[in-house]
């Protein structure tokens, strides 16, 4: 199975590897993750807030998901 590194900043950058079958897995994975990003989401407070999901496989970025939110009050 190949490798896809997972690199998610959520306030703080984290690294995963993870075996998958094939892109689409990988994608599935991708897609799942970024909805509990957005549950996780905390807009409590006046400000912006931003989140990013990118996915590789050796070196070549397959999938970039990056998530923009703006409290105004």
């Amino acid at each position: 199975m190949p490798n896809y590194a997972f690199h998610l900043k959520n306030g703080q950058l984290e690294d995963h590897v993870l075996d998958l079958p094939d892109d689409a897995a990988a994608i599935g994975e991708a897609l799942n993750t970024a909805s509990g990003m957005l549950r996780d989401l905390e807009v409590s407070e006046v400000g912006k807030f931003s989140q990013f999901l990118e996915i590789k496989e050796q070196g070549k970025t397959i999938l970039q998901i990056e998530i923009h939110a703006k409290r105004s009050r």
